[in-house]
């Protein structure tokens, strides 16, 4: 009974963690919820903390990666049952990463003593979330870091990004039951010690590791609420351009507009005199415009999810991190049946180069991301270059009205931090908004609406930390962490067995 009280701790926490994040904002979950985990595994056998870091993370992302069903379900026309076969699979395969994350402590490391709980548990929690972010084209959602976007811990996300702030959270949930566990006197000390970790994280959030270059800009984000249903049947392609040109004409008087991802869902060559109209309409106006579409490389035959500027700019700019099975399917010979099964528009979409020029805007320089890649931070940090300003052009409709939407957005949130810089999001049908240099929402649009977005940003000029060292100094110290635990805990192995044993 015991044990089976741990395993449903395990899954009630795992699945509470997901109320962390966007838009619920619980950060304290953040915290309460790895510390309810890492209770449950001390003193268990390597194979019981498999089980209940498995359930944990069947807990976690059953409910928090639940869009994958809508995604698939409502939008890819699959039935029901491979609807939900596919996004069991795919909780399993991640709930596998702090499965395998915990198997491995529980091996060789104590999590009852403190170098177990205060170096082993955080470093490898945030070993296994970097891990996640690259492998198999990597799924980096619900990072640990991104539910404390609020909280003092957010202050270390310029420096060492969203897994520094991870470690941060997690450290915290650890210190905390070891102080509860500890004697008076070491408890002071990892008390004090909590003090001076969120005591600087308040104290780095006011810090300004970037400046003004230029003055105040006015923006326009056309959010055109157009169903996936409709996005790409041919019969409503004139209403969609339409609704489009009809939108924009808010937006004049604006330097910068944004459309989103895929807002004109056809080839520049079938829309050419719609662009050129459009593009002396923005010249004359005296402004840029970046909009999604599809382009294509005649001499390749390869098709790319990209955007381009007309009006008073230059540039384009091709997806380079494309979606498994929603923009290409791997292993196409192995897994291509698959889309008899699914009906997905955009499936056969090419990797954009990895070195683009960054797109002009009224002579502003503009980072630009298309949907899915803004989750990824160290992406985002080589494709930043020295831009002014960033850009995430989404369509966000594939999630319907479930929590991924808003997830999404609390990732750029993220991104606007890490890098101290303005990031606008124009997308289809909800999250469009204004984020500014502190990760703070300062405009937004309702979800499910036609509308116009205006506001003002301001170009931004140098470098945070984490745009300049990046992700070696933390994996150094999550290296450096791992090794002080392994060396403690032989050590205090060795002295008990050198203990004589009076009976």
């Amino acid at each position: 009974m015991k044990y089976l009280n741990k395993y449903l701790l395990c899954l009630i926490s795992g699945a509470l963690l997901t109320l962390s994040f966007a838009p619920f904002n619980q950060f304290y979950l953040g915290i309460i919820c790895p510390l309810i985990l890492l209770l449950c595994l001390q003193h268990a056998s390597p194979k019981q903390a498999f089980w209940r870091g498995l359930i944990f993370g069947i807990g976690l992302f059953a409910t928090g990666i639940s869009w994958v069903y809508v995604s698939i379900h409502t939008y890819g026309n699959a039935d029901i049952p491979l609807s939900l076969l596919i996004t069991a699979l795919l909780v399993l395969i991640m709930a596998l990463f702090p499965a395998l994350m915990v198997f491995s402590l529980a091996k060789w490391s104590k999590l009852s003593r403190l170098n177990g709980m205060l170096c082993a548990f955080p470093a490898a929690w945030v070993l296994f979330e970097w891990m996640r972010s690259w492998i198999f084209t990597g799924f980096p959602w619900l990072l640990l870091g991104y539910s404390q976007i609020s909280s003092p811990l957010a202050g270390f996300a310029p420096i060492l990004s969203v897994f520094g702030v991870s470690l941060a959270a997690v450290w915290t949930s650890a210190a905390l039951l070891a102080a509860w566990q500890s004697p008076k006197r070491a408890r002071l000390f990892i008390i004090i010690a909590l003090i001076l970790v969120w005591g600087l994280g308040q104290g780095l959030r006011s810090v300004h590791w970037t400046k003004p270059d230029g003055s105040a800009v006015k923006v326009s984000m056309v959010q055109g609420n157009i169903s996936q249903s409709i996005k790409w049947s041919q019969a409503y392609q004139d209403q969609i351009l339409q609704t489009y040109q009809s939108l924009n004409k808010q937006a004049w008087g604006s330097s910068l507009i944004f459309w989103p991802e895929a807002a004109v869902p056809l080839l520049p060559e079938q829309v050419y005199g719609y662009l050129n109209s459009l593009n002396q309409a923005a010249k004359s106006n005296h402004a840029a415009i970046l909009l999604g579409l599809p382009l294509d490389n005649a001499t390749t035959q390869q098709y790319y999810n990209g955007a381009i500027v007309i009006g008073n700019g230059q540039g384009l700019y091709l997806k380079r991190h494309l979606v498994p099975f929603g923009e290409y399917v791997p292993l196409l010979n192995i897994l291509g049946p698959l889309l008899n099964s699914l009906t997905i528009p955009m499936s056969s979409f090419s990797e954009g180069p990895d070195a683009q020029a960054l797109p002009i805007m009224n002579g502003i320089s503009v980072a630009v991301f298309i949907c899915y890649e803004s989750a990824f931070p160290e992406e985002f940090r080589d494709t930043l270059q020295n831009a002014q300003l960033i850009a995430t052009l989404s369509d966000d409709s594939w999630f319907g009205h479930s929590l991924g939407l808003y997830q999404h957005q609390e990732m750029d949130q993220m991104r606007a931090l890490e890098t101290g810089r303005y990031l606008v999001r124009s997308t289809n049908n909800g999250g469009t908004s204004v984020v500014n240099p502190q990760g703070k929402i300062i405009a937004s649009l309702p979800a499910f609406t036609a509308a116009v977005l205006n506001a003002q940003i301001i170009p931004m000029t140098g470098r945070t930390p984490w745009l300049i060292i990046g992700i070696w100094p933390l994996l150094g110290l999550i290296l450096a962490m791992l090794m002080l635990s392994v060396i403690v805990e032989r050590m205090q192995t060795a002295s008990a067995c050198r203990q004589p044993n009076i009976t």
